[in-house]
């Protein structure tokens, strides 16, 4: 049995290196140009209808890496905003992140 402990550890250990690289990776990501490739439209101005409510005047809008919605006041990094918008956990939407845009793949 001490063998099998040794063995989670290390199991862990590689999850948690994956993991990591696949959280650097989509952080090289344009958070723009990903939300659009999510069906997020911005207007000239630089804001967008926010997919988590119901609105008629664009709230949605991005500051560096970070979206904001001003109408109900949800935001995030780009890993939250598609665990929201598909109902996924953190590890379900890294892989789904990188398969999107072809990363560690």
């Amino acid at each position: 049995m001490r063998g099998s402990g040794r063995s989670f550890r290390q199991d862990r250990r590689t999850l948690e290196t994956q993991r990591e690289a696949k959280e650097s990776a989509i952080k090289g990501l344009d958070l723009r140009s990903s939300l659009e490739r999510y069906g997020i439209f911005f207007n000239m101005q630089g804001a967008a209808l926010c997919p988590f409510h119901k609105e008629k005047t664009a709230s949605f809008r991005i500051n560096g890496r970070f979206w904001h919605c001003f109408g109900c006041g949800e935001s995030g990094e780009l890993i939250k905003f598609v665990r929201k918008k598909y109902g996924l956990n953190y590890d379900a939407a890294l892989d789904a992140i990188c398969k999107d845009f072809g990363l560690n793949s």
